[in-house]
């Protein structure tokens, strides 16, 4: 008898099939570990729909072919999107928390990790400043799992010349229905769904321009922001809008 045992739990089959604990340890015959999709696979489930919105479902959905076959062609991505994600009954809605409690012994601590990564803290001691859980090794080694499970990757730049020695890698989020906050996924909502950006809001995110809150460069920034006010050359504050027709 020839039986083949196959499935996307990675954790699971790491525990149950493959480690030395496991019953089935020392009787598979072979393993083979099958690549996620790619976005032109989109296609096979979506044939009728253009390029520009396979890739947007693929951006959304993954490469995930669980989550891909529930999208109905017949209605557009905003549609699926509200359907199969935001609504609470939803199917994927707490797909991803589900997901990571089954993978992940401390599904919490990892939520963290990948919160911190969507929000720009990519490499090992911003995260570790960010997640607050104080020790760099223990960042590194949930990274190194959340890597087998095809959640997130280390990169390089281009100019490093011996990679396995380098200290300037980062990581990124590799599947787009990864969650970045417990009961939701990182999807990417399409324009028509998100809320119209207010005066206000652009201003500060301009302000901002993207530098970090937290940490010594953010206390630098700062000390540097009070003594311009200070010294008499505060910038103007950022105000709300006026009203259409109103004088300024």
């Amino acid at each position: 008898m020839f039986v083949v045992l196959s499935g996307s739990e990675i954790g699971f089959f790491e525990r149950e099939v493959v480690n030395y604990s496991a019953s089935t340890y020392g009787r598979r015959a072979g393993q083979l570990r099958l690549e996620p999709f790619k976005a032109r696979d989109v296609g096979l489930f979506l044939p009728d729909w253009s390029a520009e919105d396979r890739i947007r479902a693929y951006g959304v959905f993954g490469n995930m072919p669980y989550y891909l076959a529930h999208v109905r062609a017949a209605d557009d991505l905003g549609q699926n999107i509200l359907d199969l994600i935001l609504m609470r009954d939803g199917l994927l809605h707490e797909e991803a928390r589900l997901l990571l409690d089954v993978e992940l012994p401390d599904a919490s601590s990892y939520f963290s990790v990948l919160r911190a990564i969507a929000a720009g803290q990519t490499r090992v001691n911003q995260i570790d400043q960010r997640t607050g859980i104080g020790d760099s090794s223990r960042v590194s080694q949930m990274l190194d799992r959340l890597q087998r499970l095809w959640l997130v990757r280390k990169e390089l730049p281009v100019t490093v010349r011996n990679p396995e020695r380098s200290r300037k890698s980062f990581y990124r989020i590799t599947e787009p229905a990864a969650p970045s906050r417990p009961g939701r996924g990182a999807v990417a909502i399409p324009p028509q769904l998100r809320a119209p950006e207010t005066a206000l809001r652009r201003c500060r995110r301009r302000r901002s321009g993207g530098r970090p809150r937290h940490g010594r460069r953010a206390r630098g920034r700062r000390r540097r922001s009070g003594a311009r006010r200070r010294a008499g050359g505060a910038r103007r504050p950022c105000a709300p809008a006026p009203p259409a027709g109103a004088v300024r």
